[in-house]
């Protein structure tokens, strides 16, 4: 189980940072939202705030809350996809697509910002398994 605990932690680390690094600069993170093509303006100032809360308590719930962590591995994993679906989506059929990743992934170009994201959502695949399978041999024993 200690590689469970590992991609909990990978998980939430990310998440975490990735929330609290919006919230940090908020201002910054709603400007570029607001660029994008795929984003109705109506969403941005309810988004640029609940997105980054949200992120970090599920960051936040892959660590301490262990009765929770199947629901919060699904939720990451479902979190990446959207992640993922939505920066191919830019990256496809816009010719200069924004990005409102904010920190270090603001830096990666967009397919490695995608493979990125897909590792992650392997990562959360994984540990759906993982717990899954651990949970069957507890009941079998």
């Amino acid at each position: 189980m200690k590689v469970l605990v590992i991609i909990r932690y990978l998980l939430s680390a990310l998440f975490i940072y990735a929330g609290a690094y919006k919230i940090s600069s908020l201002g910054t993170f709603e400007a570029q939202m607001s660029q994008s093509p795929l984003i109705p303006m109506v969403w941005i100032p309810f988004l640029s705030v609940s997105l980054p809360i949200f992120e970090i308590i599920l960051g936040i719930i892959l660590i301490f809350l262990e009765k929770m962590q199947m629901a919060a591995l699904y939720t990451s994993f479902s979190l990446m996809l959207f992640f993922s679906i939505y920066l191919i989506m830019l990256y496809t059929f816009f010719s200069k697509p924004p990005c409102s990743c904010g920190g270090i992934l603001s830096t990666m170009p967009y397919p490695v910002h995608i493979a990125f994201n897909i590792f992650f959502m392997f990562l959360a695949i994984w540990g759906i398994y993982l717990n899954h399978t651990g949970t069957k041999a507890r009941l079998s024993v």
